[in-house]
């Protein structure tokens, strides 16, 4: 008989969504095709013991592909074609964060009108002043293709496939129904979370117990990255359970179970409609809707059925680009690592019988699923372009079992902040959720800073931890003991990071960060930062919040390449050691050399700035405003800009991710794509990631 039929299907329509977002359409029609194929040849052939979980594999990959080329013809193409183009149109706010501008923020909008006709469209607006979430408004808006950077992933898998400016903004409204009512509790909760636990406590709490992120600095942000914590700011299966699985206990020593299943049901509704309903939410959400639902119906409910249902459905109501979320890849990995732990510790628990392992018991299972989704994760980690650190699950072992505290101590703070009588259950309540958020800072800000920290990234890096999780998961099947596969897995991390360490020793990456059409440059060896810092005032928070995402929070120099230098807002934004402006009369024509056989040398010349990076006999130049390099030695990579520099012969032109952006009378060119870098060992020893050929 065949098992868990839908969690078959499930997993393979969620793994068929994510392999389709990377081929073009043509591509979609043959994989549909294949899979079809394959399903009929499996239906002919195949001994039946397998023959049954084949077919519902290929049948799930089969309609994922063929989902995936109908949504591309009916969504995607139509919002691509409106690129170049300007429109009146009404929008409502669905989700905004914090901007590099005071008073503005970035939004994700959905549009409900263009020139007066009806649409259903989303796209991204940057730095928008006087907007809120659940706003309605009008404004003239000019479309442009999105560009291909790191950003484009996620806004993807937010539904966003157009970018666009905005003019003449002006609110007319707000969103009424039920949506608008969960949005206004919703603000209402988090006003009261802010004034019971103070701005950053607060904003984190916030985050934690109601996904609002609107409130994070970007400082809080770099340090729960840096520190592997950043999936505690994003309401996912963690948050949900723990919210879910209290409450279920609590009403059951009162009600009985089908009771407590239902009130457990009402409550995870009434989250995921405070909580925004984010691919990682929706993902938790179904499935413990059918846990609980099964008691409800007095069946036997089943997790990983739960699961596989649960990708379905969020990849067919939200889209297939769902699958492209990290949070909710994040999720999913996590959620099976538990349901895998969760099988080894009863079977332990089955076998030992000593005197104090009802002690010992609880302590044992919490570290070791824990440490089972720590691992778990590192893989989707690491496919992301994320990096995996070393620290990563020691400091997610010390921080996840304050979450549920933080998570129910603060909705229950903020419920009775709502009410004046109850004024000292929510000063109690929020005592013991302020007391969880600070640990959780606390440990963010000692592993953010810790010293010699090695972070893994790239293809070495997915390869090492996929290795890792396939010894310490699979010790089950070929019967080895826990303790020899922990110390094996052990072994095989600690290799593998010390290889990467040696093989890294030396190798200067250099990678562009921010955005526009003069994108700043990122040059790391080994510990060391430097920036070259291009583009306008603005772009220093974007800047930062790429290194952020390349785990490098501490700059060590920042050399300002524009012919007006803001000195002040970049070193608000990067805090580096040491800025240095090429346009000030001491840096023209200076040479610095911050890192080992790394020296920059800067000049002054006409309307803009040269900086030339010369790295193991390797030569990367880099402009600012206008340029005349004639008489200049030819240069390995020229990264160009908006302005190109005349009369410099580069081996290579780079271009950034702007299609706007291209080289005149140029040889080789690369255009940046996301996680875009250059990797510069010798002259003999480059390697470009993340680029695409073009002509110029």
């Amino acid at each position: 008989m065949m098992r868990r039929p839908v969690y078959g299907f499930g997993l393979a329509f969620c793994l068929a969504c994510l392999a389709g977002a990377f081929v073009p359409l043509p591509a979609l029609w043959l994989a549909a095709a294949f899979s079809a194929c394959l399903l009929a040849a499996l239906t002919l052939r195949g001994r039946r013991a397998r023959r049954g979980m084949a077919l519902v594999c290929c049948a799930g990959a089969c309609l994922a592909f063929l989902w995936r080329g109908v949504y591309t013809l009916a969504v995607v193409q139509p919002a691509g074609a409106l690129a170049g183009t300007t429109a009146q149109v009404q929008a409502v706010v669905r989700q905004t964060t914090a901007s590099y501008l005071p008073g503005s923020v970035n939004a994700t909008v959905r549009i409900t009108q263009i020139d007066g006709r009806r649409a259903r469209l989303s796209t991204y607006l940057e730095a928008v002043p006087g907007l809120a979430q659940g706003d309605i408004f009008t404004a003239r808006l000019e479309f442009s293709a999105p560009e291909n950077t790191g950003y484009a992933r996620a806004r993807r898998a937010d539904g966003v496939y157009i970018d666009a400016a905005a003019q003449r903004v002006e609110v007319v409204g707000r969103q009424g129904g039920i949506s608008g009512a969960a949005q206004q509790m919703r603000a209402a909760l988090c006003s009261g979370l802010t004034r019971l636990l103070g701005r950053q406590a607060g904003s984190v709490a916030r985050a934690a117990a109601f996904g609002d992120k609107s409130a994070l600095s970007s400082e809080v942000n770099a340090m729960f990255r840096a520190a592997g914590l950043s999936h505690v700011l994003v309401v996912s299966g963690l948050h949900l359970s723990a919210a879910s699985g209290i409450l279920y206990s609590l009403l059951r020593t009162r009600l009985r179970r089908r009771g407590a299943a239902a009130v457990s049901c009402a409550m995870v509704l009434c989250f995921l409609m405070l909580a925004g309903a984010g691919p990682s939410a929706v993902r938790a959400g179904v499935a413990l809707l059918f846990l609980y639902g099964g008691m409800l119906a007095w069946r036997k409910s089943d997790a990983r059925t739960g699961m596989g249902a649960a990708g379905v459905l969020l990849c067919i109501l939200t889209g297939p680009d769902a699958a492209l979320d990290v949070g909710a890849q994040l999720s999913f990995c996590a959620a099976l690592a538990v349901i895998w732990a969760g099988e080894q510790t009863r079977a332990w628990n089955k076998r030992e019988r000593g005197r104090f392992s009802f002690l010992l018991r609880p302590v044992r299972e919490a570290l070791f699923v824990s440490a089972c989704a720590c691992l778990a994760t590192l893989p989707a980690l690491c496919a992301a372009g994320l990096g995996a650190s070393v620290i990563t699950p020691l400091a997610n072992l010390l921080a996840l079992p304050a979450v549920p505290f933080a998570v129910l101590a603060g909705q229950g703070a903020a419920l009775c902040a709502l009410c004046p009588p109850l004024g000292f259950a929510a000063r109690l309540l929020g005592l013991v959720c302020g007391l969880a958020v600070r640990w959780l800072i606390f440990i963010c800000g000692l592993f953010s800073a810790m010293p010699g920290q090695v972070y893994l990234s790239g293809g070495f890096a997915l390869a090492a931890v996929c290795a890792v999780c396939a010894l310490w998961f699979s010790q089950r099947r070929f019967c080895v003991p826990p303790r020899r596969a922990a110390a094996a897995s052990l072994l095989f991390a600690a290799l593998a990071v010390g290889g990467y360490a040696l093989a890294d020793a030396g190798v200067v990456h250099i990678a562009p960060v921010g955005g526009g059409v003069n994108p700043s440059l990122a040059v790391t060896q080994g510990g060391f930062t430097a920036v070259v810092f291009r583009g306008g005032a603005q772009n220093a928070a974007r800047v930062a919040e790429d290194l952020a995402q390349m785990n490098r929070t501490r700059v060590d120099l920042v050399l300002d390449a524009r012919v007006e230098p803001q000195r002040d807002a970049v070193c608000a934004a990067l805090s580096p050691a040491e800025y240095i402006a090429v346009s000030e009369g001491g840096a023209a024509g200076g040479a610095y050399g911050p890192f080992r056989d790394i020296m920059f040398y800067t000049r002054r010349q006409g309307e803009g700035n040269f900086v030339c990076l010369q790295m193991n006999g390797y030569t990367l130049a880099a402009t600012c405003g206008s340029v005349s390099a004639e008489g200049y030695k030819p240069v390995d990579v020229y990264f160009c800009a908006s302005t190109q520099a005349a009369a410099l012969s580069a081996g290579t032109v780079w271009l950034p991710a702007a299609p706007s952006v291209t080289a005149q009378g140029a040889g080789a060119c690369v255009r940046s794509g996301p996680q875009a870098q250059l990797a510069v060992r010798g002259p003999g020893h480059v390697r470009w990631k993340g680029v695409t050929n073009e002509l110029s």
